[in-house]
């Protein structure tokens, strides 16, 4: 089974038991897949992400090419797609698979929520002054 998680960091859940992931972070997915052709094959794969909901268009992550394997043999390989960081917080995600010539091959709705971060500041004005 597939699992995508967010890049460089624990996971952290949201209320309904999705995984967070703030804008500009990055959802990837470990893919261990098995060639049962009879040939060597090398197949390109890539992660596509959307916000949750009807007529809501894919956006798809750049394609990665798997290390080959021989008839029989399991390769795996890392696929990513960042976040675009003008995502508002408490959006739901929906993640698919694509290989390049078959089409979506796993999907998941709903698994990632944006967050808001915390601690983050906006510098409003900086008034120097001399201490008397």
């Amino acid at each position: 089974m597939l699992k995508a998680y967010v890049a460089g960091r624990a996971p952290a859940f949201g209320a309904l038991g999705q995984a967070i992931v703030y804008p500009g972070e990055t959802i990837a997915a470990d893919v261990v897949w098995r060639n049962v052709g009879g040939a060597w094959i090398a197949p390109n794969l890539r992660l596509a992400i959307r916000e949750s909901g009807p007529f809501v268009g894919w956006q798809e992550g750049s394609w990665v090419t798997s290390p080959g394997a021989d008839p029989g043999a399991m390769a795996t390989v890392t696929v990513s797609r960042p976040v675009p960081s003008d995502w508002a917080p408490n959006t739901a995600i929906d993640v698919r698979l694509e290989v390049d010539g078959v089409g979506p091959v796993w999907e998941q709705a709903d698994i990632f929520i944006t967050g808001e971060l915390a601690g983050a500041f906006e510098l409003v004005s900086v008034t120097p002054y001399v201490e008397e």
